[in-house]
Parts: structure tokens; C-alpha cells; sequence
């Protein structure tokens, strides 16, 4: 081989949870996860010469809290809070692969991530329907930020933390059963969200960018209609608002491979059960065969069929 990168990471968990009903309204939730994280064995070989890194030892704690208030029969306030960590894999900590086309540059002491969530949610209930509205917030330390330049022969991938990324926002999500017709169910969300590096001592031109991959919009459409208990037609709108892939939001024409593009696709899909254990269903994806990016092209029109057994 003229060159190679390998090593292990292995990570060691116990996690607890309990509940406390305090009274007949409100309830508390709480948990805990404690984490050991070991990278050993790594590795790089290129250019005639090996480099071995030393063995690290990490920790990690991430408790979580849930309190629900049941302030009516039909209506649920709950506001979670909770901590989560990730650590960097192999590929993140030992690449150093070069090849005639891109260069592969990962950080043997990267810090592992840290995320601190805060989320105020609000529930209702109807006869034949249910609205949830969320607000959340999520503040992370030492995003594990993967960042290619391809405006370079050959292209530069590098792989580094970001001091702090934050992003909030509302998502409302509603359900419906039976509601306008027999049959007839609704399922529909939208979220809003905001995401944006505030620090950045490595890389200061970063700071008040739009973190990457996290669109502005997002919001899904399921109805489904069935008219018998053999008989069932679906209808699936997906729709992302553009985003970027790049740290610095440079990439302005998203609409090409390796772009994040804003996308609206609508699906159906048909089903018919033949006996109790045997469903044959048939459908089609992305009808009107938009285009769209995420890095890569989504795929277009797409007709498939399925035969389940239960």
C-alpha cells in the first residue's frame, strides 16, 4: 500500500432514567448518560513514513430533564432540557489521505461536540385532531465541522471544531383523524429555523454565517385515504428551503452538485391488501420530477412497487 490511515474509538455507556408522577397534572421526567471514549491504534502511512498517535481517553455527561404539566384534559405544556455529546470517529481523527484529485486533512486531537437543548412545547387536542407548537433552542460547543474547497486542484477536506453554533426556532406539527371525511387522515409540519456560528477563535470570518446543511424551512404533507379496509390512496408533499455547504455561504448557486438546494416534491402511493398478511402496493416518487440537491442529486421521477407480508 503507499498509504493508509486506520485506528478504533469504542465508547463505554450507562444510562438511567426514571419518572415522578408529583401530582395528577404534573409529571417529571429525568435521566442520565455517562460516556468513556477511547481512541487507540491510529494510524497514518503515506509518502514512505508512518505516524502513530497516541491512545486518548475521554469522558462525557449528559443528563436530561422533561417536566409536563396537564393543565386541562386537552392541553399539555411541557418544557426538556438536556445535554449531548459526540465524538469524533476514526475517519475524523486519522484521515490524512491524498490522491491525485483531493486531500483528506482530519485532527488527531479534535474535542468531542457538545450540545445543550432547551425546548418549550405546547399541546391540543380535539375530537379528531391534535396541534403541537414547539420552541427550541440548541447551543453547541465544538461542532465537528467537515469542510471541503473544491475552488482547488486537488480539493482540500478538512475536519475541525467550531467553538459555538446556535440555532432556534418554532415547529408546529398537527394531526387529524376522520376530520372532513370518514377515512381521511392529515398529517402535516413546519419548522422554522435559525442556525448560525457566533464564535470561532480557528476561523473568525465564520462567525454570523449560516451553519451548514440546516435550511431556514422545512415542512412535510401526509394525507392518506382509506375508503374500505382493502383499499388505501396516499398523498406526500416534501418541501426543504435552500441551504449552504459551504462555511463561508459562498456557494450562491446552490442548484448544482454539491449545492443544498430548496426543493418541493410530491409523492403518492396506492395500496391493496389481499388477504389479512399480503398488502401489494404501488407508487411513485417525486411525480412531477423536480430537481434538487443535497451535495449530490436527489433522484427524479421514481415508480416502484411493494409487496409486504406480515
Amino acid at each position: 500500500k503507499s498509504q493508509y490511515y486506520q485506528g478504533h474509538t469504542e465508547v463505554q455507556a450507562l444510562y438511567a432514567q426514571d419518572a415522578w408522577r408529583i401530582d395528577e397534572a404534573i409529571t417529571l421526567t429525568a435521566g442520565l448518560r455517562t460516556e468513556r471514549f477511547r481512541a487507540y491504534d491510529g494510524e497514518q502511512f503515506g509518502g514512505g513514513r508512518t505516524v502513530t498517535y497516541e491512545e486518548r481517553k475521554l469522558s462525557g455527561t449528559s443528563p436530561k430533564a422533561s417536566l409536563a404539566w396537564r393543565a386541562q384534559d386537552d392541553l399539555t405544556f411541557k418544557i426538556s432540557a438536556g445535554r449531548g455529546v459526540r465524538f469524533p470517529n476514526v475517519e475524523e481523527l486519522y484521515n490524512g489521505t491524498v490522491t491525485a484529485t483531493s486531500t483528506s486533512l482530519s485532527d488527531p486531537d479534535l474535542a468531542p461536540e457538545r450540545s445543550n437543548a432547551l425546548e418549550l412545547s405546547a399541546e391540543k387536542e380535539w375530537d379528531r385532531q391534535r396541534l403541537r407548537v414547539s420552541l427550541f433552542h440548541d447551543d453547541v460547543r465544538d461542532a465537528i465541522l467537515r469542510q471541503s474547497d473544491t475552488t482547488v486542484t486537488p480539493s482540500v477536506t478538512r475536519i475541525s471544531n467550531v467553538d459555538r453554533v446556535k440555532t432556534k426556532g418554532i415547529e408546529f406539527v398537527w394531526q387529524t383523524q376522520d376530520w372532513l371525511l370518514t377515512g381521511l387522515s392529515l398529517d402535516a409540519n413546519l419548522a422554522l429555523a435559525d442556525s448560525k456560528v457566533t464564535e470561532n477563535t480557528r476561523d473568525p470570518l465564520m462567525v454570523g454565517k449560516q451553519w451548514l446543511r440546516v435550511p431556514k424551512v422545512r415542512a412535510n404533507l401526509l394525507a392518506a385515504y382509506r375508503p374500505t379496509a382493502e383499499w388505501m390512496g396516499s398523498l406526500g408533499v416534501r418541501h426543504s428551503g435552500r441551504a449552504y455547504n459551504d462555511a463561508y455561504n459562498l456557494d450562491v448557486n446552490p442548484n448544482v452538485y454539491g449545492g443544498v438546494s430548496s426543493f418541493t416534491f410530491v409523492d403518492l402511493r396506492g395500496s391493496y391488501k389481499i388477504n389479512p398478511k399480503l398488502e401489494l402496493a404501488l407508487g411513485v416518487d417525486n411525480v412531477a420530477d423536480s430537481r434538487g440537491y443535497q451535495a449530490h442529486p436527489y433522484p427524479g421521477r421514481t415508480l416502484f412497487t411493494e409487496l409486504r407480508v406480515q
